[in-house]
């Protein structure tokens, strides 16, 4: 690790048709199996997965930065605590981000970006893998920067990260640079505040939420042209928006959005040059509030986790699914227990023969355990 006086340390080597109406029953072949992979005795909160490298990163409540590696059979953390390699500290409080350290692909290793302070002023930073020893230095021009969302497209030359820029008295802007050339940062116009966006797999362009009308209506903005483009035009509150390659639509770009009241999540696919949506997943589930929606691609096919609700807030007992977004091969399967409990944040971690998804068990006491989630999709048993 090199340290911001240039100290290195090496910490060895860790690597519009009529939407879907007919909704299936969870699948009863299938029994979770949800394990505690964290230490129960301390607090590990919003774990981001490298599916590159098989490694976790996470901040702890002191505000120190952590990787550890994730066992790519069995899901497991190692070691347990999450504590593999201290990287950093003097992190600010998620509490005031809103978002822990994140992860972005590119060419060469994954690298981490998150928040600190440096000379007492709120800076973006990141670490990576060298080959032998993790550094870590500040992004240059990153005072007044918060809450990165990288890229996610190995191998890329010119990864990307979108972040928020401070503003004194005013709402904070959307902002993105390629990672390294600061001189590309700009600013991205008409997105809401707050700002929520996120990086289209495999194309210069963002999936955000643009305000028309006082309504948020999903949107895509092409950082080499700077123009955006409305997708949906219905009634009612969207977003957040996340759009990627679907491997059963021939790797067409897709993209759903939470609508109807956080109710519903529509698919949408390009067809005759329209955005129309496909499928509309509304889960068989007790709750019929959906939170923390994130897509994933396993064997040839796309999914979605989330959590469902009783109530609209993040608060209160709640559970953890999965859905396919095909309409001719349904699928909405529960994945954690049947125990009532606060979860949070779920995440997909995916390798060639597994796919498992995190989730966060948020303790009467305020304690954060982390969860692991068998799919049933696993190739190998």
């Amino acid at each position: 690790m090199e340290t911001e006086d240039g100290r290195t340390v090496d910490l060895g080597n860790l690597c519009n048709p009529p939407q879907t109406t007919n909704i299936p029953r969870p699948s009863r072949q299938f029994a979770p199996n949800d394990q505690v992979v964290s230490d129960p005795s301390m607090s590990l909160p919003d774990p981001e997965f490298d599916r590159v490298g098989s490694l976790v990163t996470w901040q702890d409540g002191s505000n120190q930065l952590w990787v550890a590696s994730v066992d790519p059979v069995t899901g497991a953390f190692i070691p347990p605590s999450g504590q593999g390699q201290l990287l950093d500290t003097g992190l600010v409080s998620i509490a005031i981000t809103k978002n822990g350290p994140e992860w972005i692909y590119g060419q060469g290793n994954s690298q981490i970006f998150y928040t600190k302070y440096v000379n007492d002023q709120i800076s973006l930073s990141r670490a990576w893998w060298t080959g032998s020893t993790w550094r870590v230095r500040g992004l240059q021009n990153g005072a007044d920067r918060v809450a990165t969302v990288g890229s996610l497209d190995p191998g890329d030359v010119n990864p990307r990260i979108i972040y928020k820029t401070l503003q004194e008295g005013d709402a904070p802007l959307l902002t993105w640079r390629e990672l390294n050339k600061p001189v590309s940062e700009t600013f991205v116009p008409n997105a809401t505040v707050p700002p929520n966006a996120r990086w289209v797999e495999g194309d210069r362009s963002m999936g955000l939420t643009i305000d028309v009308g006082g309504e948020k209506q999903c949107a895509k903005y092409d950082i080499d042209t700077g123009t955006t483009t409305q997708l949906t035009f219905n009634p009612g509150n969207k977003g957040p928006i996340f759009m990627w390659k679907a491997p059963e639509f021939n790797n067409e770009l897709v993209f759903f959005c939470l609508s109807d009241g956080l109710t519903s999540m529509p698919i949408y696919r390009k067809i005759d040059d329209t955005w129309t949506i496909i499928h509309t997943l509304i889960p068989p589930s007790t709750g019929p509030y959906i939170n923390s929606p994130e897509p994933f691609v396993y064997n040839g096919k796309s999914y979605v986790s989330f959590l469902t609700r009783a109530n609209r807030g993040k608060g209160g007992s709640s559970d953890v699914w999965i859905a396919g977004i095909d309409a001719t091969t349904p699928l909405y399967r529960k994945v954690s227990a049947s125990t009532e409990m606060n979860r949070t944040d779920p995440e997909s971690f995916v390798t060639p023969n597994r796919a498992f998804i995190y989730y966060t068990e948020v303790t009467s006491s305020g304690v954060r355990i982390i969860h692991r989630c068998a799919t049933g999709l696993n190739v190998l048993p």
